[in-house]
């Protein structure tokens, strides 16, 4: 079947099984590799908690004591810890 097809049909069925692939989340975008290594000390503890745990640097845990923090994660939870874990293990 491929031999029927030219070059331009072929390099549009790579384009378009590639852009598939990405909306499966399949390939990283470059802009999620640029994240990634943007918070490099956040995320090289993907992957090592437990399912169902998240782990979380005792600095962010010492932050719930403030009334202003524990309130903002009461609302937000899961959002508040990445967002305060990624500034605490910003390397500087």
């Amino acid at each position: 079947m491929s031999e029927n097809l030219s070059k331009e049909e072929r390099k549009q069925l790579l384009v378009e099984i590639m852009r598939l692939d990405q909306e499966l989340g399949l390939y990283d975008t470059p802009s999620s590799i640029e994240e990634r290594i943007k918070n490099s000390e956040y995320h090289k503890f993907d992957g090592i908690a437990p399912d169902g745990f998240v782990l979380v640097p005792t600095e962010v845990i010492e932050l719930l004591d403030d009334f202003e923090e524990w309130k903002d994660f009461k609302y937000r939870k899961f959002e508040w810890l990445i967002e305060k874990s990624k500034a605490t293990l910003k390397v500087k």
